[in-house]
């Protein structure tokens, strides 16, 4: 299957160990529904403490129900995202 949409979400969160469990566990079950091939890719800027963080999606509704997925997350471990953006590939 085809990704035709990424996500780019940029925080200065830094993630617990248990946050990263939970993220990919979800990750997890949305590979086995088909709506990411798991394409991952993580960039941290040392002199800013900002990290960058890079998915892709099989379609927008895939890229936009992460977004809502991740925002919720977010807020329920204290922390939001500096932004957030999808786009195509």
């Amino acid at each position: 299957m085809a990704m035709t949409k990424k996500t780019v979400y940029v925080t200065d969160h830094v993630t617990t160990s248990e946050e990263k469990n939970q993220v990919d566990d979800k990750i997890a079950q949305l590979i086995a529904d088909g709506a990411t091939d798991g394409f991952y890719k993580f960039q941290a800027d040392p002199t800013t403490g900002i990290n960058t963080r890079i998915r892709y999606w099989v379609d927008q509704d895939a890229a936009v129900s992460w977004q809502s997925w991740l925002n919720t997350f977010a807020v329920d471990h204290g922390f939001s995202w500096n932004s957030f953006e999808i786009s195509d590939i």
